[in-house]
């Protein structure tokens, strides 16, 4: 099992480099620009949960997004602004982010109109932004 994992998580890694990789082509980000990453973990289970988070190389222009505790967030990564929210509506101004990131989020907020007003979120808040979510096909393994 534990051969399968590795696998799986190179793979899943693949997929993640792939679209952060996509994010810089497609959108540019600079270092002078406010990014917000929505939906992010508060533990990490697996080398590709958070990965704009670790990867991005101006984490101090980064805020996070998500519902729930994120204590352990917090702790792992001082330097980004943090905000709990109660999963409806960004608590955030008209266009106060450059840009907007979410992957993996949108696909678990139910029906069609969650969805719809997650997508309006996204772009009220944002100048650009990129939202992406796995191909039904595509194997998770459980952490």
């Amino acid at each position: 099992m534990p051969m399968l994992r590795k696998y799986i998580d190179r793979i899943r890694y693949s997929s993640r480099k792939k679209k952060l990789d996509q994010l810089f082509e497609y959108l540019s980000p600079n270092s002078k620009e406010k990014i917000l990453e929505v939906g992010v973990a508060n533990k990490e289970y697996s080398p590709v949960d958070n990965f704009l988070i670790r990867h991005y190389p101006f984490k101090d222009k980064i805020t996070a997004l998500g519902i729930g505790d994120l204590s352990e967030f917090r702790r792992r990564y001082p330097e980004i602004r943090t905000i709990n929210y109660n999963g409806q509506t960004f608590p955030f101004t008209d266009r106060e982010f450059d840009v907007a990131h979410s992957n993996a989020v949108i696909e678990h907020l139910g029906n069609a109109d969650a969805q719809e007003e997650f997508l309006r979120e996204i772009v009220r808040v944002s100048s650009r932004g990129m939202v992406t979510t796995p191909n039904k096909y595509f194997y998770t393994a459980p952490y």
